[in-house]
């Protein structure tokens, strides 16, 4: 895999009409030549969807005509013609959703007449559940065509409907539909579901899609909704007969017979508890912490019976490829699937500048991931706002803010090329031409967007507490919370800092191998094992401990004696209260504390708020990332950067990057704009100063040095 490649969405949907989500038209050659303007390594959401709807479709995508669009190319072509240019396409495996589309046919069911709209009155659809029943042989091949059987259920019996067999049900046995594609029903005939991957059966058929999909050519699968259906509790999934089987079986194993015949639906409905699985994500919940777990345990189990048979089937067709899972903004069932996958894709409600920044889920990411690639692609609700700025030119410099910032985080900000949006008519297409400015520049500096960062702090993220502290009505969880508040202070206050995590000992680390920062923060850190208070125990740099701290187990059990560690303790949770309203007291507050522990950081700067510094070492050079956060919203402007000065403190830099003597050989910025202009530095008492004169958006200072380790 290329060193921090860079990535596109290439969904393609018409600019100025609604389409419907599973439903990507052909890509000709100029789609082609916008990716290679971009430096694109990757096109993600690009290719062979439409399995969500049957077979059929997927099969006509792959080497056919699309019925909503005849004049399309087929994938399979687009996709060599992208390999010839060193461009890898990546198919998308819906695991989560199930189309039922509305059809108009002529009287005889011989010949398709409208694909999207069907007759009041004389409702026809076309998806799963017709495909599953041959309904139309005349105009749709059926699922004789792909199988040798009809399904049988769990009591041997023929299976009718395929939806209703693999849906997700709520408490009340309702159907859960996937509600982010619901405002597409303003335009079109159309039912969405929320499938459920407890399903045997839906299983078998999404490794039918897999099968389709490397036949046709991918390079890669992007796995889509991984955490479904729990990580959709609020829409009341997890309740479907096939989850209950599961949840039954994993509580005989665990507390024996007795839980034979259990009906943990009729248990919840008995407590009155009938808002559906939400109720389930609170401590109090009949079950709650067992259910939880399993769900857990499912989610892994799903997932990772998909990833081995994508890999064992493409390599019986003598090809690598490659897996990449949609994390969405990286909730707790996300976190034991990380090891399974080659690419970690967020979905990340982005924020705007000057009073906002992304930088803490790119660094959460980056810290599970390690070595593997990170990129983010905007939600639904950024491109359509995108779409709305785009009318009056105000998306370029927004844009290419998200490129550099994702870019200072040794991530990479996924171009929303024809981004599906929300709400209106049309796709968002960003502006090729000047995204390319800043596209470029990555792709010739590659060598910078690698390195260890320099880190004063470490902060803290706590599976365990993650996990048991989340739920929906109160999004994300006390930790989390409190994690994202203290991220953000942190990078206010320009304080290098690097996320750690404390996993599970099974599918994440339980403790970190080493760690060097002269400040730990735990924040809200309520759920520790056995290994991490002893490893917590023997850490010998200062720890500073906010909000609540060690009342549980790894279990969720509440302790009976309460861990004591010499520390720093802040009962107030300055992270959770961090709001744009309050961010002035709250952050002079935490940086009164903090520096009762840390006097002295490894760099000053006279940057103003809102910027980005970031701070890397890779072999002989130091690398320094500045990205101007000082957004004129009504413009789509920036104002410059001038005069900046950046002092490191040279023994802490020697001390945490294993330098003997910082002997630079030269110092250089680097621009998109402009280049690369030599710097002047000069040493001081207090340690060397770096002087730059301007930058418009975004820079990077290489220094170079000789190599003398300690």
């Amino acid at each position: 895999m290329n060193p921090h490649p860079l990535f596109s969405m290439c969904s393609l949907y018409p600019k100025d009409e609604r389409m419907i989500c599973a439903c990507f038209l052909g890509k000709d050659s100029k789609i082609v030549e916008d990716m290679k303007k971009l430096s694109v390594d990757y096109l993600m959401w690009a290719s062979l969807v439409s399995g969500a709807i049957s077979l059929q479709d997927l099969e006509q995508e792959a080497g056919g005509r699309r019925v909503w669009d005849k004049k399309g190319r087929d994938d399979t072509s687009f996709i060599k013609e992208c390999n010839q240019e060193g461009i890898k396409v990546f198919s998308v495996l819906f695991t989560a959703q199930g189309y039922e589309i509305g059809i108009t046919t002529d009287k005889k069911e011989e010949k398709l007449v409208e694909f999207g709209r069907t007759l009041k009155g004389k409702e026809k659809y076309w998806g799963l559940s017709e495909f599953y029943q041959n309904k139309y042989p005349k105009i749709f091949k059926g699922w004789k065509d792909y199988f040798d059987q009809p399904l049988l259920d769990e009591k041997k019996r023929p299976i009718k409907d395929f939806l209703k067999e693999t849906t997700c049900y709520n408490l009340k046995g309702e159907p859960c539909h996937a509600l982010w594609t619901q405002e597409t029903n303003k335009y079109f005939d159309l039912k969405t579901f929320l499938m459920c991957q407890n399903s045997p059966h839906w299983q078998n058929y999404l490794k039918k899609i897999i099968e389709m999909q490397i036949d046709a050519g991918c390079d890669g699968i992007l796995f889509d909704e991984t955490g479904s259906p729990f990580d959709w509790g609020i829409m009341g999934s997890g309740f479907c007969k096939h989850c209950m089987n599961k949840f039954r079986e994993y509580l005989v194993g665990k507390y024996g017979e007795r839980f034979q015949n259990f009906d943990y639906k009729k248990t919840l409905k008995k407590r009155g508890q009938g808002f559906g699985a939400i109720i389930t994500y609170f401590r109090d919940a009949p079950l709650g912490l067992d259910f939880k777990n399993w769900q857990k345990l499912a989610i892994r189990d799903n997932f990772k019976e998909l990833v081995d048979y994508a890999r064992q089937y493409s390599q019986k067709k003598s090809k690598e490829v490659l897996i990449a899972g949609n994390f969405a903004e990286v909730t707790p069932f996300y976190f034991p699937l990380v090891d399974l996958i080659d690419i970690f894709n967020l979905e990340m409600m982005f924020e705007m500048p000057p009073n906002n920044r992304n930088t803490s889920l790119y660094r959460l990411s980056k810290a599970l991931a390690k070595e593997k690639p990170v990129t983010a692609v905007p939600t639904i609700f950024n491109t359509a706002n995108l779409r709305e700025r785009s009318k009056y030119n105000l998306t370029t410099n927004l844009e290419r803010y998200f490129i550099a910032e994702a870019a200072a985080n040794l991530a990479n900000y996924q171009i929303p090329y024809s981004g599906f949006t929300i709400e209106g008519k049309g796709a968002y297409y960003p502006q090729v031409e000047e995204l390319a400015l800043y596209q470029s520049f990555i792709a010739k500096h590659k060598e910078f967007y690698q390195g260890e960062p320099l880190a004063d702090v470490s902060l803290v993220c706590s599976y365990y507490s993650y996990f048991w502290s989340f739920n929906w009505i109160n999004y994300p969880g006390r930790h989390m919370k409190s994690f994202l508040g203290i991220e953000k202070l942190l990078s206010h206050l320009f304080i290098p800092h690097k996320i750690i995590i404390l996993g599970d000992d099974k599918y994440l680390e339980e403790v970190p191998k080493e760690i060097s920062p002269k400040v730990l923060i735990l924040p809200n850190i309520e759920y520790l094992s056995k290994g991490q208070i002893e490893w917590l125990n023997r850490y010998s740099a200062k720890i500073l401990i906010i909000g609540r701290f060690a009342i549980f187990n790894e279990r969720g059990e509440e302790r009976k004696k309460r861990l004591s560690l010499e520390a720093l303790y802040l009962k107030d949770d300055l992270g959770s209260k961090y709001e744009w309203s309050a961010r002035k007291s709250i952050t002079e507050e935490f940086a009164k504390r903090l520096k009762e522990l840390l006097p002295c950081p490894s760099i000053s700067t006279n940057l103003p708020p809102g910027s980005i510094l970031s701070i890397y070492k890779h072999s002989t050079q130091i690398t320094i990332h500045i990205v101007n956060g000082q957004y004129i919203e009504k413009e789509d402007s920036f104002e410059p950067l001038k005069d900046i000065s950046i002092t490191l403190k040279e023994g802490e830099i020697n001390l945490q990057f294993k330098i003997c003597n910082l002997k630079w050989s030269k110092a250089t910025l680097f621009t998109p704009e402009k280049g690369r202009e030599e710097l002047t530095s000069s040493k001081e008492e207090e340690g060397i100063s770096l002087f730059i004169p301007e930058i418009t958006l975004y820079g990077v200072v290489k220094i170079e040095f000789k190599q003398t380790t300690l």
